[in-house]
């Protein structure tokens, strides 16, 4: 590859330049002009399944009756929750008395409190 000086007199200039990208953002004057308009990007947010509450102990109750335990990721994974709504509902849940967290803060291990999800025994913390 031959890499050499570009100057304001060097013939053809604009054939010698090589990009590897270019990223553009448009001010909010731009977007309202043009208008809105989908980009790659948007299209891959993902967003939060809907379901009601009886639909999520639902799907609880099955998840319990093959497992014992349930971290953050697993209850994404049987509701189609992202994160932050999955954490909203788990909030919930363990306020309504119904999961409890086993583990400790920062790494949170669920399981149902008796009477919730077909389980009727206590569970001991290790420790």
């Amino acid at each position: 590859m031959n890499r050499e000086q570009i100057s304001a007199d060097t013939p053809r200039r604009n054939s010698k330049v090589k990009l590897k990208a270019i990223q553009f953002r448009s001010d909010k004057k731009l977007k309202q002009s043009v208008g809105y308009i989908k980009t790659k990007q948007m299209k891959r947010v993902k967003h939060s399944a809907k379901l009601s509450e009886i639909e999520i102990d639902m799907r609880l109750k099955e998840y319990f009756s093959d497992h014992q335990i349930m971290q953050r990721s697993d209850f994404q994974g049987i509701t189609g929750m992202v994160r932050s709504t999955a954490m909203i509902h788990i909030r919930r849940l363990r306020q309504e008395g119904k999961l409890q967290n086993i583990g400790i803060p920062s790494q949170p291990i669920y399981v149902p409190t008796p009477r919730f999800y077909g389980k009727f025994r206590d569970y001991q913390p290790v420790k």
